[in-house]
C-alpha cells in the first residue's frame, strides 16, 4: 500500500515515529505529536481523524519505506564481483539499520505488545 503524504502530513508522521521511539505508545499523545510537528492538535485530527488512524498510517508509511530500502540494498548487480557485492551489501545494510534503529525498535515493541491490534510492522520484522 503506497501512502502519499503532503508536507504537513509528513511532518506529523515523522513526529509520530520520533515520539513512538522516545516515549513508547502510552507516552505518545496527539498533543506531543502536534508540538513536535509544529502544527496544532486540530491539524493532526483534521489530517488523520484519530490517533489510532495516525498511528496506523505512520506504521504503514515507515514499514513500506523500510522494505523499499532493504529491497534496494539487496538488488543484485550481475556484473559485480561476488566478494565486492557481498562487502558492499553488508556495509549498506549495517549503515541502513544503524540509521533506522527507531523503526526497528518500534517494530519490536509492536510485536511484543499484547494488544490485539493489527501488527503492521510484522511484515518485515
Amino acid at each position: 500500500m503506497e501512502i502519499e503524504l503532503d508536507k504537513t502530513e509528513q511532518k506529523i508522521v515523522d513526529a509520530t515515529i520520533f515520539l513512538l521511539d522516545k516515549e513508547g505508545m502510552n507516552g505518545t499523545t496527539t498533543k506531543k505529536i502536534a508540538k513536535k510537528a509544529e502544527v496544532s492538535e486540530v491539524t493532526v485530527f483534521r489530517k488523520f481523524k484519530s490517533k489510532d488512524n495516525l498511528l496506523k498510517i505512520a506504521k504503514i508509511y515507515y514499514s513500506d519505506y523500510f522494505l523499499e530500502k532493504i529491497s534496494d540494498i539487496f538488488t543484485n548487480y550481475e556484473d559485480t564481483d561476488l566478494e565486492l557485492l557481498l562487502k558492499n551489501t553488508w556495509w549498506k545494510l549495517v549503515n541502513f539499520l544503524d540509521n533506522n534503529l527507531d523503526i526497528i525498535k518500534i517494530a519490536l515493541d509492536e510485536l511484543m505488545s499484547n494488544l490485539e491490534e493489527e501488527k503492521i510492522f510484522s511484515k518485515f520484522s
